[in-house]
This record gives C-alpha cells, structure tokens and sequence, in this order.
C-alpha cells in the first residue's frame, strides 16, 4: 500500500505555503503486504474516500494526532487523497496496493520537533538548528505515522532547509549575525537517518534539497532529523577493515555519503556547531575501540551503512538515538585537561551506538519489553568499561549501581509489569499495567526521572546476574542467536522477554531460570539480606543465621522471598575458603566447616602482632585491642566477606570486629572490598 505524507515546518522565519515538492517530504516502503507503505506521488488524478470506510484514523495514527492540542499538527483538507486506479471490489482489504497521501502543516510545535535560535539577552551568537526527539512516541506529534516500534519499513527523506544561516533567522535576528572579512555565511545542511543520496539547489536561492534513504526497515520512532550550520568531523578510529588510512572530506562536500567506496572513508561522522570541532574529535577517539568491542562481542558487523553522531545546544534530553544516528548535548563534549566527565560522556556514547544492534535493528516487541533492550544495552556498555577503564573501576560502579538500586525500589513497578485478574473487572490472568498509567516508563522519556534511572540502573544489573546464574559467557551467545534469527526474520514484531527467556533457557539447559524470572523480572523489590555468625572453636565451625526481606515488602507485585546460590569467603592467615550456600526460604542456617593447619599458639601470637601494627597499638595497650573470642578466632580465620563477587543484587547486613574489618583493609585488594569497609565505618 503505497503512502505519502507531506508537511511544511514553519518556523524559520519564511513565508508558509501550500505544501509542494518543496516541503518536507517523506516516502515510506515496507515489504509486508497487510502493512501499509508509502511512495511519492506524480501529480495524478485523485478521488475522494472516507475515512470512516476506510478504517484509517487507527491505521495511519490520525486518531492519535488529532488528539494531541500541543503537536499543533492539523491537515489542510477534510479527507484523505488516493490515487485512482482503484478495481471495483466488495472486499476492499483484498485490494493489491493502495496510496493514501496526507498533507498537513505543523506551526509552532511543542513536542517531537524543536527549534533553537538567538537569545538577544542571554545568546545573541548563538547559532540557530533544529531537531527532532522521537523518544516517549513523540514521533506521532511531527508526523503522521503508526508510532510504534513493531511497525518498520524503508523510508525516503526528502527535507527541504534554509541554504545559509541568515537565511534561517528573522530580520531582525539578522541584525546581530556577524561574519569576519571575506567569510562565506555558513551553510544549514540536514542530518538524518539513513544514507544522503542527493543535495541540491532549488530555483529559491534561500532553499536546499537533502534527500536520505533508510534501506533497513525500522521504526517511525527511529527516524532522527537535524537541520542546522553543522561542521563535519570524521571518526577516524572507526574505519571500513581495509588498512588503509581514512580520507577526510573537503569542507562542505557531502560525497563522502555517496562514494560506495570501501576503501576511503570512516564508517562515522560527528557533526557539530562551529567552534567545537576540536572537542569533538578529542571525545569520539574512542569510538573505534567501542566498536570493534561491540562488533566482536555481537557477532555481528554494524548493521547500518554509516554511523553519525550531532552534538547539538540546548537539548531535550542529553542522550537521543535513532537509526544510524545519535544527537548529543554539547555539554558531554570533553577537553583534554579535564577528566572528570570523561566517564559520563563514553558511557552514554558507548550506550548509544550499542543500541544501534539492540533497539534500532531489533527492537522490543511491546512496551513492557523495554527493560529487556534497556538492560542488555547497558550491559554491554559495562562490559567495555570495564575493558577500556579496568576491572576495578567497573567493579566500583557495579556496587554503587546495586546500591543505588535498592534505595530506589521501593514502592516501583516491577521491569516487567503486570496487574491482578480481577482489578477493575479484567478477565482472569494477569494483565500488563497500560504503560500510560507509568509516569516516565520508558527510561528515555524523562531522562532525570526517578523511573528512568531505576530502569537504566536495574535492568543490566538483573542481565549480569542473569549471566552469573546461566554460566559465564551464556548470555553472549543468547544475544548471538537473537542477532541471528532477526537477521534471518524470524523476529518481525521485535524482541520479547519470553522469546529471550526461552532461547536462554534452550542454551543453558537450566530449567531455575524460570524462578529467577519470576522473583527478578516478573516482580519487584530487592532483598535485605542480614547474616550472623558465630564461631564454634571446639568443633571448628562457623555458625550463620540467615533471614531475609524485601524492600517493597507489602506492595503488589512484590517477590515473597528471592532464592539462588550464594557464596560466603572466609579469609584465613594461609588461605581462602569459598563457601557456597544455597538460599531458600525467609530463615535459616547454616554451618561451615573450617580446618586450618595455623591453629595454635604461635598463630594467635602472630595475629596479635598484626593487629596492633594495623591499630597502631602499643605493647601496653594489647589488652585494649577488641579481639573476638578473647582470641583472634584463634588464629583461624581472619575476615569474611559476604557476597564477595557481587552476584546479587541486595541489601548486605553484617558485622564482624574492627580488628577484622582492618584486616580486610589491610589486606583484600578487591576495591569493593575497601568500599565495604568506609561503609562499615
């Protein structure tokens, strides 16, 4: 079914007219044929058909448009056009093909579609651009369109921009644009989504012609726009496999985009504002290290023709992807004498081009699948991290995150949620809470909400233990056959949690995947673990109590009790035990039975010594150092620790002696090992 939207955006100071070829232009295809795609129509005959007959308010989203006051999106005329050629039919759903084309104008928009231009008080030099932001289904308030993620085709983009800066201001904004001696005015040129096939001027001198094509069916929502005096920056560390040095494009040429050559160019483009190149290439050198980590770890090349990356002013939210394109705040941009956003700004970069295979090439079926796409995204950005920035540091981050994690699941919704039978009349089952109802559900749509970072915090968090309980390694190769299948369309609507849970249980052969999916994804809270021991010296056996609750204890939805292996590490003066103890129910207990050959006099007057090197305690003063058990365990062992490898995401309660909290100071060199001591204190 061939289809055509045509829209006019009014808001850079030129006089609107009726939308012709040289409006905003976008051009639809999609292979399936019970899905309506769309063409660009010559100047045909038309007819005039209802809406009502044929059913297309739910079919092209007008219903959803119409109702939105603030899109400020309305169409220039009381039906929709169709192409004639139409076979007489009493079934029309068995028509071959039909071609629908909506012409609409859109002023002043408060969503989806922004605009940024001169401040006279505050920016007066400020350079004026415009972009769109497609997150939260604000694609439907700047076009008409099926604003859903299951709904993908081709596109081809036909935007028609202002040719120069000033001819993008008002009159009176071009009273404070200032060019130096013999400087041309700056181009505006258009960013999108997908590969430039054609710039060109039009017979308006103040007008130019961009034309992209997206070749990889994908959603409305992964359609990104900018329009703006952008200077292009090559990524040159990320470069088609050739060996061969990449050529940098001559200033203001666009044929980098069109030579199919694989032997000149890199693979991606930063664009930014004048002024800020430098910054640029400065915080994308890394990129190339990101994606060969990406490429390797998937199993697949990057699935798009070109990457490219705008850093813009003023955003909407610091962080917007689409298909084979990120927009940036300006303000992650990084020099090279200060450090300290350095991990910020390439955790958030490495986050946006890793969703390029996760959520733009294969995106989550529903909305309560979000935190699948979410999680597996955040956690393979960790896992470079943690190769580019060192074991430690991730570590650290890991044990900050959980941390953070359990402060904020109280009361929330579980990451994948649902309601009781029998509210509100629903038939029997569990039923999915309307995502609606969630304010700020999808982690993008208020980026500094308490939801949005629950959800970016918890979902890879929930991957990682998830990786821990299937095996090192099981979670790579369940990403590795999901590329596989939606290469080979086995995955049309997108991913689901139960298509993921399926395949990881198929690979791993371990059936408890399905509790760790009820207790960690079907509901909420996280567990407060509290633990207690005692050392038994005649029989030589450490004695835990064990109880546990959760923090959204009470709430619908809640896990009644989170069960799974856990380790327990006593560390001695020779050696270090792993225990591993197996949790069930809200209370138990446990004993460990622990033999070391170092038991005797001399450990205990070594341990001794020890300890008043780490108290600073003099020989007067030995009676004074706080030794549990009047001694030192008896030399048996010297500080445990709960839950060394952070396989679980939880609230640790326990308590040992200063002396043995100063030993694994001392001592453990694991970072979250010292953490764990500065909290004790």
């Amino acid at each position: 079914m061939p289809q055509i939207i045509q829209s006019t955006v009014n808001n850079w100071g030129l006089p609107w007219k009726k939308p012709t070829r040289e409006s905003f232009k976008w051009k639809f295809r999609q292979k399936s044929s019970q899905s309506p795609s769309m063409e660009l129509l010559p100047e045909l005959a038309t007819m005039v058909l209802s809406m009502a007959w044929l059913g297309l308010r739910q079919m092209v989203g007008l219903d959803t448009v119409t109702t939105h006051k603030s899109a400020a999106l309305s169409l220039m005329s009381p039906a929709i056009y169709l192409a004639t050629s139409i076979p007489a039919a009493d079934n029309h759903t068995s028509l071959p093909s039909l071609t629908i084309r909506i012409d609409y104008r859109l002023n002043d928009p408060e969503a989806g579609l922004y605009f940024v231009f001169p401040d006279d008080e505050v920016a007066p030099q400020r350079h004026p651009h415009m972009y769109t932001h497609n997150q939260a289904s604000f694609t439907r308030f700047w076009m008409p369109c099926i604003d859903k993620s299951q709904e993908r085709c081709t596109w081809e983009i036909y935007c028609i921009v202002p040719a120069s800066e000033r001819d993008a201001l008002s009159p009176r904004q071009r009273e404070n644009l200032t060019t130096e001696a013999g400087e041309d005015e700056l181009p505006m040129i258009a960013v999108c989504s997908g590969t430039l096939i054609e710039q060109s001027e039009l017979p308006d001198p103040r007008k130019r012609l961009f034309s992209f094509l997206v070749e990889t069916p994908v959603a409305a929502s992964s359609i990104l726009l900018a329009v703006g005096p952008f200077q292009q920056v090559p990524i040159e560390s990320w470069t088609k496999k050739t060996g061969q040095p990449p050529q940098v494009p001559e200033e203001d040429s666009f044929d980098y985009l069109l030579d199919e050559s694989e032997d000149a160019e890199p693979v991606g483009y930063s664009f930014c504002l004048p002024g800020r190149e430098d910054e640029v290439a400065y915080t994308t050198e890394f990129l190339g290290e990101a994606a060969e980590f990406l490429e390797n770890y998937l199993g697949t090349s990057y699935p798009f023709p070109s990457y490219q990356q705008v850093f813009m002013e003023d955003t909407f939210s610091p962080l917007s992807t689409g298909s084979g394109i990120n927009f940036f705040s300006s303000h992650l941009l990084l020099r090279s004498d200060v450090i300290d956003q350095t991990y910020e700004s390439r955790r958030l970069m490495c986050r946006a081009l890793a969703m390029q295979w996760i959520v733009h090439y294969i995106p989550p079926k529903t909305w309560a699948d979000v935190w699948l796409t979410t999680g597996l995204a955040y956690y393979i950005t960790g896992l470079f991290l943690e190769k580019h920035f060192g074991t430690n540091e991730y570590k650290y981050r890991l044990k900050k995150d959980m941390s953070r994690v359990c402060e904020l699941d109280v009361h929330q919704p579980p990451l994948y949620p649902v309601v009781p039978s029998d509210l509100d009349g629903l038939p029997p089952g569990p039923k999915m809470i309307d995502p609606l109802m969630l304010p700020h559900y999808h982690p993008d749509d208020t980026w500094s909400s308490l939801r949005s970072e629950f959800l970016t915090l918890k979902a890879p968090i929930v991957i990682h233990m998830l990786d821990v309980r299937m095996g090192k390694g099981v979670v790579q190769t369940v990403i590795k056959k999901i590329l596989v299948s939606a290469m080979s369309g086995e995955l049309p609507a997108g991913l689901s949690t139960h298509h993921f849970l399926k395949v990881a249980r198929k690979i791993s052969e371990k059936p408890e995947i399905k509790t760790f999916a009820d207790q960690w994804i079907y509901a909420s809270g996280c567990p407060r673990f509290s633990f207690q021991y005692h050392f038994n010296a005649r029989k030589m056996v450490l004695q835990f109590k064990f109880s546990q609750q959760s923090t959204s204890k009470g709430d619908f939805g809640s896990a009644p009790k989170f069960t799974g292996s856990f380790t327990l590490r006593v560390h001695g003066p020779v050696d270090t035990v792993d225990r591993e103890i197996h949790i069930e129910n809200t209370q138990q207990s446990f004993e460990i039975v622990y033999n070391n050959d170092m038991v005797g006099r001399r450990a205990r007057k070594k341990s001794l010594k020890k300890a008043r090197s780490v108290l600073g305690a003099a020989d007067d003063m030995a009676d004074e150092i706080d030794i549990p058990d009047a001694g030192v365990n008896d030399g048996v062992f010297e500080w445990i620790r709960i839950d060394p490898d952070n396989e679980w995401l939880c609230v640790k309660e326990f308590e040992q002696t200063d002396y043995m909290w100063a030993q694994q100071l001392r001592k453990d060199r694991d970072v979250v090992a010292q953490l764990e001591v500065r909290i004790s204190f």
